[in-house]
């Protein structure tokens, strides 16, 4: 336990440390725990469960995990799976999650481009490449931060009314620029 507390200590001063992280720790174990359990229960090593081959199969999946993980991070934070993946299912989610990744997205950024409020990964792709970046449009908590006037009256996040087809990509670059600019004089 002292060697816990002295990475922690060297994290919290800044330090490289190449160690897990308290929370990957954690989960580890409760990983460790569920193997056991699982071997337990079907009378076997905990490397033949299903659970072990499932883990062997999401490490070798490289991104898909981490946009996976974003996806569901999202559908909690949101509460609305029907905006996110258009049903409750997994698999729609999971063919989503690859419409994202197929379309050149970074695994990291899909969370985020839906938090703000772009649902078409080429919509997210295209405004990655006039500059924008998908944490450009967001507060802290994940909350779009550039809002537009739709021709309906509606109010809508800049990244929704780029991926609606009501602002170009690069509209949606000079809106974050100016927002950006005004807050450097502020």
């Amino acid at each position: 336990m002292a060697a816990n507390s002295a990475v922690l200590d060297r994290q919290h001063h800044g330090e490289e440390v190449d160690v897990p992280v308290p929370d990957a720790l954690r989960l580890s174990k409760r990983v460790a725990r569920q193997l056991d359990r699982d071997a337990k229960q079907l009378s076997c090593d905990w490397w033949e469960t299903e659970l072990s081959e499932v883990m062997g199969d999401l490490a070798r999946s490289g991104g898909f995990l981490v946009a996976l993980a974003g996806l569901a991070r999202v559908i909690q934070q949101r509460s609305d799976p029907l905006w996110v993946v258009g049903d409750m299912s997994a698999t729609s989610a999971h063919q989503v999650v690859w419409e994202w990744l197929d379309a050149g997205v970074e695994p990291s950024d899909v969370a985020t481009w839906l938090l703000a409020g772009c649902w078409n990964p080429r919509t997210g792709h295209a405004l990655a490449d006039a500059g924008v970046r998908p944490d450009d449009l967001v507060d802290a908590e994940g909350a779009p931060l550039d809002w537009v006037d739709a021709p309906n009256g509606e109010r809508l996040p800049a990244a929704q009314a780029a991926a609606d087809g009501l602002l170009a990509p690069a509209e949606v670059a000079v809106l974050v620029l100016e927002r950006v600019s005004n807050s450097d004089r502020a």
